[in-house]
């Protein structure tokens, strides 16, 4: 099953070159940056992670929306995140 994913992800991926001239470093974490100019240069409309270092640029790099996970998956599927007891009615 995951070699067959692989398999449907290398065909359906945009491969992005990035040539080191293209990588500033803006993040505290260097293997981030790559990151940050793989999705800038592929014209990609968001980066999806959790990872905090990507907090610091406030949510947007260039065109490029930052969001967490479960937010992007709730706006993708048109719905909205469980309710839980505490959550504010």
């Amino acid at each position: 099953m995951i070699a067959r994913l692989v398999a449907s992800l290398r065909l359906l991926a945009e491969w992005v070159i990035v040539p080191a001239s293209s990588i500033i470093p803006m993040l505290v974490d260097p293997d981030d940056d790559i990151v940050l100019a793989c999705a800038a240069l592929g014209k990609a409309d968001f980066i999806v992670t959790y990872d905090p270092h990507f907090d610091l640029l406030g949510g947007r790099y260039g065109d490029v929306k930052i969001v967490k996970a479960l937010p992007f998956l709730w706006q993708v599927r048109g719905d909205q995140p469980p309710s839980t007891p505490d959550a504010p009615t």
